[in-house]
């Protein structure tokens, strides 16, 4: 039998076929898979106890500034606490595949793994998040057998320091509440903001990266705020933890975000608090408004600080997101 020859009609298809293959496979290369990938809570939230529904958004922009191939990189994002006295998470839709690690605080860890990224590439993450929430707290959604380890000291919150036992002698008052509220009045007029730093300290970073890693160590805890009389936000809500706790008074720090009108989080929104036991209920304090917080539902708890987390990243400090070997701008 004759051989069959290649038609000369066929050879400008075949190498057409060839080119698109050919693009198809550097598209896969320079772009990691986005299709969405729905991670869905095992359980629902208790019928009549979560009477709110809100969906909420953060995004991030990742992007290789190297130059070059950058064979392994990562993203860590905390999603929102699974559920508490006033949220629970009933779905999350995460734009690429990740793994999810947690801890008996409810914290959720979203590890996101890129490799072989081209440089300069640029590409989006997002995370979408379903909550059902309520402003009447439940207690017996975020009870906790061991409330003793809310009232020792911890690092940065030295509830044990002398000026600190000293001064919550002073600000306790006849309930959990009431001493509260005094701390947060005494914090907000006696510990100053720290200065703004000059305009030519603010231009971007050259390696955001290690700035942002930087940031999460400068921290000082709680005795040097009321040494100086004057802290960050962070410091702030140390302080008032350790005070708290120096109250007899069980407290811990909590990072999230306030929700506004927007259901796209931002850097605008971030913020730090302080939940405290009242009675059986977990109340919200805010340093910013100098209050014990009416309507707790628009604090969303993205982590849950404490002083032995089952997820320890030595690279988050006290942050929310944190990206290795690559660059991270959080859009909001």
């Amino acid at each position: 039998m004759a051989k069959r020859s290649l038609s000369l009609k066929a050879v400008p298809i075949v190498i057409a076929l060839a080119a698109l293959a050919a693009i198809a496979a550097w598209l896969m290369l320079r772009e990691p898979p986005t299709a969405p990938v729905a991670v869905e809570d095992a359980t629902r939230a208790p019928a009549g106890v979560y009477p709110i529904t809100r969906t909420v958004e953060i995004n991030f922009m990742l992007k290789n500034l190297t130059g070059r191939v950058r064979e392994n990189a990562r993203l860590l994002v905390y999603a929102p606490v699974k559920h508490t006295g006033t949220q629970w998470v009933t779905r999350l839709d995460v734009s690429h595949p990740h793994k999810v690690l947690g801890d008996s605080l409810g914290n959720q860890l979203l590890v996101f793994e890129f490799h072989d990224l081209p440089g300069n590439a640029t590409f989006d993450v997002s995370v979408k998040t379903t909550l059902a929430q309520a402003d009447t707290p439940d207690p017996h959604l975020e009870a906790d057998p061991d409330l003793m380890q809310y009232t020792r000291p911890d690092a940065f919150i030295e509830s044990e320091s002398p000026e600190v036992v000293a001064l919550a002698k002073t600000l306790k008052a006849r309930n959990a509440r009431a001493s509260a509220g005094n701390i947060l009045e005494w914090v907000a007029d006696n510990i100053k903001a720290p200065a703004p730093a000059p305009a030519d300290a603010q231009a971007p970073p050259a390696d955001p990266v290690a700035a942002l890693a930087e940031r999460a160590l400068e921290d000082q805890g709680a005795r040097y705020a009321l040494k100086q009389k004057q802290a960050g936000a962070w410091d702030r809500v140390y302080l008032i933890t350790a005070l708290l706790r120096a109250c007899d008074v069980p407290a811990r720090p909590v990072a999230g975000f306030l929700y506004a009108d927007n259901a796209t989080l931002g850097p605008r929104d971030l913020r730090a608090w302080v939940t405290f036991l009242d009675g059986d209920v977990w109340r919200v304090a805010d340093p910013q408004t100098k209050s014990v917080i009416k309507k707790p539902s628009r604090y969303i708890a993205f982590r849950a600080i404490d002083r032995t987390p089952a997820i320890v990243v030595r690279e988050l400090g006290n942050l929310l997101y944190e990206p290795v070997g690559v660059n991270a701008e959080f859009k909001g």
